[in-house]
């Protein structure tokens, strides 16, 4: 990898007692592009999750509940399964 020494140099330089404000170019265009694949990736990940959620809410329209009763129940297993990923994903 040819930024790969740069890199390095960079880092020698800083923990020689060089400045941050050192970093080249090309690092600054690796971070840059980094970031923007992380925001496109969490954005990918956001419209999956919507995505989900949203053919959960529509099963709940398409099963047309003959009752409000029914309806809530439904409703509240929705939210259970939400409260559910939740909790995965708070525990990884």
């Amino acid at each position: 990898m040819a930024g790969g020494g740069i890199m390095r140099a960079n880092l020698r330089s800083f923990s020689k007692g060089g400045s941050v404000a050192k970093i080249d170019s090309s690092t600054a265009a690796f971070v840059k592009e980094y970031q923007e694949r992380f925001e496109k990736k969490i954005r990918e990940n956001e419209i999956e999750v919507l995505e989900h959620w949203r053919e959960q809410l529509e099963k709940v329209m398409a099963s047309r509940p003959d009752s409000i009763a029914s309806l809530l129940t439904q409703m509240r297993k929705v939210s259970e399964m939400m409260s559910n990923r939740i909790k995965v994903l708070k525990k990884g």
